[in-house]
């Protein structure tokens, strides 16, 4: 469960439309250069969407638990 009650959660969203069928590596390597090669950090979300804004991807990177 994605508690968003956080105050540290960052949420990046994609305005182009993003192609649905890369994979979750793809999406990553879009996110990244979209960020200036940034890696992202933990607690924070990117949000993919397709041309027709009727579906969504969610990359979500949390805190390891231990």
């Amino acid at each position: 469960m994605i508690a968003l009650g956080q105050a540290s959660l960052k949420i990046h969203l994609a305005l182009d439309p993003c192609d649905m069928r890369k994979s979750f590596n793809g999406l990553y390597d879009t996110a990244c250069q979209h960020l200036d090669g940034n890696r992202l950090w933990r607690e924070s979300t990117c949000v993919f969407t397709n041309k027709r804004r009727n579906r969504i991807k969610l990359l979500y990177f949390g805190v390891p638990r231990t």
